[in-house]
C-alpha cells in the first residue's frame, strides 16, 4: 500500500483544525530558527560557529501533518522542503530575511534564489532557495537536496511539493518551490478538496440515488460485477499481503458494453458506493489526441506539476469510468471505439486506479482484454 495512502487518517478522525495549525505553526517556528542560523553561518556573523543541525527537530505531536509525516517516514530535510514550501501561505514573513541585499553589489544574494511575483509581495522559494538552506555551509547536503526534488522522490511524486518548470536554458531549480492549496488545505482541515471540471482535471464525479436493488442483470453478469467487488474489497491485502504484487499487473481494468440503458453507468457508480469510493466520469475529449502516442503522453501530463492535479487523488480510493460514443465503423486513433483502450492505457500509468471503460460495441476491444490480467 502506498505510504502516502495510509497516511490519511480515518473519516471523522481528522483531529481538530486549531491542533492541525498548530503543528504547522510549530514547523514553521523550527524552520525559521535553521534559516536564522545558516546565514549566521554563511555570512560569519555572531553565533556562525553552531550549525543548523544541531537545533532540536520539533516533537511531531497528533495531527494529519504529524500522522502524514510519521506515516511517510519524512527525514528533516524533506520536512524543511514542506515547510519551506508552505511557508509563503502561513507565515510569509518568515522568508522576508532573504530579501536583504548583498553590501558587495547592492543587489539581492543570487544564492539565495527565490522570485518576487506581481500579485504576492513575499518571497516566494524556489528550488535554489532549498538547496542554500541544506547546503550553503555544508557542500555534500547538495546530495540530499538532489534527492527531494528528484521526480521520483515521494514528496514530488505525489504532488504534495510542486517544483515549478523553467526554460531549459534555466538552471532546473530556479523554479518556484510549492505546496498544493490542496494539500494545505487537507493538512490543516483533514478534508480532501474535490477540484472542479477543467483543463487541469479532465472529470467530474458521478453519483446515483439507486441501490443495487434497482439493477437487474443476468446471473453471469452480476457474478462477475461482484468479482470487481471483490478485488475492490480485498485487492490490497490479496496484492500486498498475499504477494501477488510480483506475479499479476497492477490496477484493474473492465469493459462495460451494451447499448444505452443496461447500466454500465449504474453499475459503476453502485461499485463505488458500496466500496466507499469516489468515482469520477472521465472527458476524454480532453485527453485524446489523434496522433499515435501523444494521447499517453498527455494522460502523463495529469500526475506533473503545475499543482495537483490526478496525483492529488492518490489520496482517495478512485475508479474512474468513460461511456464512449457509439462508434464508427472503422476505428482510427481518434474515434471513440478506441477511447476504452485510452483508459486501459492510462491503467498502466496509475496503477493504484481502477478503469472501468465502456463502450456500445466491444468488437475492437478483444485484443485489449487479452492483455489484461484483471
Amino acid at each position: 500500500m502506498s505510504k502516502i495512502n495510509s497516511a490519511i487518517p480515518p473519516r471523522g478522525d481528522s483531529y481538530n483544525p486549531s491542533t492541525n495549525l498548530q503543528a504547522l505553526q510549530h514547523e514553521l517556528t523550527w524552520l525559521e530558527r535553521i534559516i536564522a542560523q545558516v546565514i549566521r553561518s554563511y555570512l560569519k556573523q555572531e553565533g556562525h560557529e553552531q550549525r543548523w543541525q544541531d537545533i532540536p527537530v520539533p516533537e511531531l505531536g497528533d495531527s494529519v501533518y504529524a500522522n502524514f509525516v510519521r506515516t511517510c517516514e519524512l527525514d528533516k530535510h524533506s520536512r524543511i522542503a514542506l515547510a519551506l514550501a508552505m511557508a509563503p501561505s502561513l507565515r510569509p514573513e518568515l522568508l522576508d530575511i532573504f530579501f536583504g541585499l548583498n553590501a558587495l553589489y547592492d543587489r539581492g544574494f543570487s544564492e539565495f534564489g527565490g522570485v518576487a511575483d506581481k500579485a504576492f509581495s513575499g518571497f516566494l522559494p524556489t528550488g535554489q532557495t532549498l538547496n542554500f538552506i541544506l547546503s550553503a555551509n555544508d557542500p555534500d547536503e547538495r546530495l540530499k537536496v538532489m534527492a527531494i526534488l528528484n521526480p521520483s522522490h515521494r514528496l514530488l511524486a505525489e504532488q504534495v511539493l510542486t517544483l515549478q518548470s523553467v526554460d531549459t536554458n534555466l538552471p532546473a531549480w530556479g523554479g518556484v518551490l510549492s505546496l498544493s492549496n490542496q494539500w494545505l488545505h487537507y493538512f490543516i482541515t483533514g478534508e480532501k478538496v474535490r477540484p472542479e471540471l477543467s483543463t487541469e482535471f479532465p472529470a467530474h464525479p458521478i453519483a446515483s440515488p439507486l441501490d443495487w436493488s434497482n439493477l437487474i442483470l443476468s446471473y453471469n453478469v452480476m457474478a462477475q460485477i461482484q468479482e470487481i467487488k471483490a478485488w475492490l474489497t480485498h485487492g490490497e491485502t490479496l496484492m500486498h499481503e498475499w504477494g501477488l504484487a510480483k506475479k499479476v499487473k497492477p490496477g484493474y481494468r473492465a469493459l462495460f458494453y451494451g447499448p444505452p440503458g443496461t447500466g454500465k453507468t449504474l453499475t459503476a457508480t453502485l461499485l463505488a458506493k458500496s466500496t466507499c469510493r469516489e468515482i469520477y466520469r472521465v472527458d476524454l475529449s480532453m485527453i485524446v489526441s489523434k496522433y499515435i502516442g501523444e494521447t499517453e503522453k498527455i494522460w502523463r501530463a495529469y500526475s506533473m506539476p503545475p499543482p495537483i492535479k490526478t496525483g492529488f487523488f492518490s489520496l482517495m480510493k478512485l475508479m474512474l469510468f468513460s461511456d464512449s460514443a457509439q462508434p464508427q465503423a472503422t476505428p482510427t486513433t481518434d474515434t471513440p471505439i478506441n477511447r476504452p483502450a485510452t483508459c486501459y492505457n492510462a491503467s498502466k500509468i496509475f496503477p493504484a486506479w481502477l478503469f472501468l471503460p465502456a463502450t456500445s460495441s466491444p468488437i475492437w476491444m478483444k485484443p485489449l482484454l487479452a492483455d489484461s490480467n484483471q
